[in-house]
């Protein structure tokens, strides 16, 4: 797998605020972005949104030239219509075959409804309108450590903290930290789909295992989160779920 997320209740420790800040960071899943009636912090439609995020073509995979065909998917400069049509994917990830667009429908696999049929692809492209949305994305630790988040009060302001009881931890799976260079960030994960989908050697891991991680990314900031700390947690499904347990964050830093 590319990693997991869970619920959990938490005992958060009491830290000096100069020791962590918490961090505000916004992500939006596939479906999302293929909902031309969803809104953005309940203001932006999605369709204003992406308009600001295509404000430059989007590419996934690697495109090529005269002399080194590539494996690529392009979604030209504007084509909002081109997200909200092939969004949410879905379907086995596969390889991009040759350089393919919006506008060859015969240059992609799309299934029933007109929905790409490539997970690691439909992931991707969320992935990368992620970090336009929210750039700071980029420089997010990609190790193996878990991660704590709260939904934001307010996904305009970082100083309005979290919503209580909304917390989640999650983390990304060892094959997928051990892929990737020391002090690797979410930059380096966006670096791998794209390798992938061009159809570069990511062994040992498989095209569904750096989906998944992508998708992680996706979901673990999704709608605004405060990003609270970090630590090493017990997966939950260890606890009896009965309604005295509590997970306990013992290593909370910055």
């Amino acid at each position: 797998r590319g990693g997991d997320s869970f619920i959990a209740g938490v005992v958060l420790a009491d830290l000096p605020c100069e020791e962590y800040e918490s961090e505000l960071l916004c992500s939006f899943t596939q479906g999302f972005y293929g909902n031309a009636g969803g809104k953005y912090c309940g203001e932006m439609s999605t369709s204003e949104l992406l308009e600001e995020l295509l404000s430059e073509e989007l590419i996934m995979g690697m495109r090529g030239d005269q002399t080194d065909p590539g494996n690529s998917f392009t979604i030209n400069k504007g084509d909002v219509e081109c997200v909200l049509d092939l969004l949410p994917g879905g379907g086995p990830s596969k390889v991009l075959e040759g350089d393919a667009n919006c506008e060859d429908k015969t240059s992609y696999q799309s299934n029933k409804q007109g929905r790409l049929k490539n997970t690691l692809l439909a992931q991707g492209i969320a992935l990368t309108l992620n970090t336009r949305l929210s750039p700071k994305l980029l420089d997010f630790p990609v190790d193996g450590t878990e991660f704590v988040t709260m939904k934001a009060m307010d996904c305009f302001d970082p100083d309005a903290g979290g919503v209580s009881g909304t917390e989640m931890v999650h983390a990304f799976s060892p094959e997928i930290v051990d892929a990737l260079p020391a002090d690797a960030t979410i930059e380096d994960l966006l670096n791998l789909v794209n390798a992938a989908l061009a159809g570069e050697d990511i062994s040992p891991l498989s095209l569904s295992q750096v989906g998944e991680a992508a998708g992680l990314v996706n979901e673990a900031f999704d709608e605004c989160v405060v990003v609270m700390g970090y630590a090493e947690i017990t997966p939950v499904d260890e606890y009896s779920g009965e309604s005295g347990d509590q997970k306990e964050i013992a290593d909370l830093y910055g």
